[in-house]
């Protein structure tokens, strides 16, 4: 007994948060509470996930993964669009470079690119989706860079068992229309084999802003209930998204509609493609009861064409192998987990003076690889007690050569370096759970970013003070989170109180051309959720409250870009009968200090308040129309604003459409 008690408490201090397809490997104490289209999961390491199943993810007319997630679970994004779907979520306080610090998981690998580009949401088709849970916090032990401020785990559809399908096509303003087909049949022997289709087509509230998406998707999935689970997943994807600019204050105020490239007539030089290609496979092993070793492994091709306007026309292509091996061993009152990953970003770039792309004038080759090793314990104190801890080591390596091709050649982009770099994270945490509707937990993060490649080397004619910014190190931090949940029959609530300091925050000195690590900031905040879950409908509440300020340097005090201290959420659905549903959303952000304003002296970003209705009324056993108005009073209003640039948010929609199962 004394030797079980040694051993637990030196694993305690070991790895991570697993997301949900490893979480069924953890000794489950959970706790969940349903409604209509969430589930609220809670189990030892602290935190308060919240999932997204399947009546969230396909009962709703909204067209991207983060349309729901701010529906859901009160996530903001900031997009230059002005659309959800091209938006980078604000988690923890970080919004200007959010993309980078929020890990975004596709099957339980990383589906984040090694840049600063942010993420194209129409590349993860909610047709295809089985599950979608966020985690809000450091993971970076379980996952390391970038799950800095948070994870948004996504999972595609495995094994059902039976034949279903679903199909879903709408109509709505500015030419939008979205059409959704979904199914699974047994191929004999337990095995499912599944087809996703995801079409979104839109001209856009604004001039130039149009978007268009197709993908499709198939996988095979093994039976359950064998010591073995598989599942395989193929992905082909193609986005279009026009690019309507920045509005000048009066432009803006005159009219949000309006880009300034249509009425200079250049409106077709700016624009981007995405070409998607992704290969996912999960492989689960059980060698005993108390034993379980888990493979997911994944190759991803994306090749991006970018227009920024005359002389500015640039391709990435972008190869991507993930692999994560982990294995767990249980006991009576103690599980430990440990395991492997590892990733190769390939990527080579080239710039072109023309639209053509007959002339080109640079090139990159970029290779970024990274490899980390973690381990984790769970161990039960007693009954009602849990003690989890973790640790990570991660080290990453970054290769760059550059060539300017037009003579006579810039000596400034024309260079072979690299750089390399490891960092640590670690994780400790208490849970209280006296029962299966109360928990208390505390929970302590040490937590590191790696700097991206955009970061480090003045590859893309975006000339720094130096071609490969060798002295540019990880970002490192520490993190503290108080929370306490309930969770009853008809009403949840959860309440979480959160402080992040972190050294070394990577910044662009706009004076010198340089990103560096700029300086020490500190995030505190406060996360409250409400649930209720009656008869006849259900209500949903969240409200944050975050402070985000540099510690230290010359911008002292002061907010930093982009982050709202208050955003508050409403959910309300009402089953006016037994075939018919409405649902009533608000969403309200106080204002911010614009992007790129660390001293804070230009106008802020506004606030926003926001309305949308959706109406669903069933049509017999198997048919189901629908109809949602989005922005419901307010014509004007800013998704981004940015060294003073406005970025307009979308207008009023009116959409309707019908869904099926057969």
């Amino acid at each position: 007994m004394k030797g079980k008690i040694v051993l637990a408490l030196l694993v305690s201090f070991f790895p991570a948060e697993a997301q949900e397809a490893l979480r069924e490997l953890l000794p489950a104490r959970e706790v969940v509470a349903t409604s209509a289209g969430a589930t609220i999961r809670a189990q030892a390491g602290g935190g308060e996930p919240v999932t997204l199943g399947d009546q969230a993810l396909r009962r709703s007319a909204l067209p991207s993964v983060a349309d729901v997630l701010r529906r859901e679970a009160g996530v903001n994004f900031t997009s230059f669009f002005g659309s959800g779907g091209t938006g980078a979520p604000q988690l923890r306080g970080f919004a200007d470079g959010a993309s980078s610090r929020v890990l975004i998981l596709i099957d339980g690998l990383p589906a984040n690119r090694p840049d600063l580009a942010g993420p194209v949401w129409f590349e993860f088709p909610l047709a295809s989706l089985d599950k979608v849970e966020l985690i809000r916090g450091s993971r970076t032990v379980r996952w390391g860079s970038p799950a800095l401020a948070g994870v948004i785990s996504l999972e595609t559809r495995g094994h059902t068992g039976a034949r279903e399908w679903s199909f879903q096509s709408s109509l709505g303003s500015w030419n939008t229309s979205l059409f959704r087909l979904n199914g699974r049949l047994p191929t004999g022997h337990g095995w499912t084999a599944g087809v996703s289709l995801d079409c979104y087509e839109s001209d856009g509230w604004r001039e130039n802003s149009g978007t268009r998406s197709h993908a499709a998707e198939v996988s095979l999935s093994s039976p359950e209930g064998r010591s073995w689970q598989w599942l395989t997943t193929f992905h082909l994807g193609q986005t279009d998204l026009e690019n309507p600019g920045g509005l000048g204050f009066e432009d803006y105020r005159a009219n949000p509609r309006q880009s300034l490239y249509t009425r200079f007539g250049i409106g077709n030089q700016y624009d981007n493609s995405l070409s998607t290609r992704r290969w996912t496979h999960q492989i689960r092993f059980c060698a005993t009861p108390d034993q379980v070793w888990q493979l997911n492994a994944s190759w991803t091709g994306r090749l991006r064409k970018l227009n920024f306007g005359a002389g500015s026309h640039t391709d990435h292509d972008l190869d991507t192998l993930a692999i994560d091996l982990s294995h767990r061993w249980s006991a009576d009152r103690l599980a430990t987990t440990w395991g492997f990953r590892a990733s190769l970003d390939t990527l080579f770039l080239e710039r072109f003076h023309d639209q053509t792309r007959r002339t080109r004038f640079a090139t990159a080759n970029l290779d970024r690889s990274s490899l980390g090793a973690f381990v984790r314990s769970d161990y039960d104190l007693n009954p009602t007690w849990t003690l989890s801890g973790g640790f990570s080591l991660d080290v990453y390596d970054l290769a760059v050569s550059a060539r300017d091709l037009a003579p006579p050649p810039d000596p400034a982009l024309n260079f072979d370096n690299g750089t390399s770099d490891s960092a640590h994270g670690a994780e400790l945490s208490l849970d209280f759970h006296p029962d299966d509707s109360r928990r208390l937990w505390l929970r302590y993060d040490r937590t590191f970013r790696f700097p991206l490649i955009d970061e480090i080397a003045g590859y893309q004619g975006f000339l720094l003070d130096t071609p490969v910014n060798t002295s540019l190190g990880p970002e490192t931090g520490h993190g503290v989170e108080l929370g306490s949940s309930y969770h009853g029959e008809r009403f949840g609530a959860s309440l979480t109180t959160f402080a992040q300091w972190l050294d070394g925050e990577i910044l662009f000195d706009f004076q010198n051309k340089r990103n560096r690590n700029f300086a020490r900031s500190r995030r505190i905040g406060l996360e409250s959720r409400l649930t209720w879950q009656g008869d006849h409908g259900r209500a949903l509440v969240t409200h944050h409250w975050t402070s985000a300020t540099f510690a230290n340097g010359p911008f002292e005090g002061k907010d930093h870009p982009l982050v709202p201290r208050h955003q508050l959420s409403a959910l309300l659905t009402w089953e006016i009968r037994d075939d018919l549903d409405l649902d009533l959303e608000w969403e309200w952000l106080s204002d911010a200090p614009e992007g790129g304003d660390f001293a804070n002296v230009r106008a802020f970003l506004p606030g926003r308040s926001l309305v949308h209705l959706e109406g669903r009324q069933a049509v017999g056993k198997h048919l189901e129309v629908f109809a949602r108005i989005d922005n419901l009073f307010d014509e004007r209003w800013a998704s981004l604003k940015f060294l003073g640039q406005w970025y307009p948010g979308n207008g009023r929609a009116l959409t309707l459409g019908l869904r099926g199962t057969f």
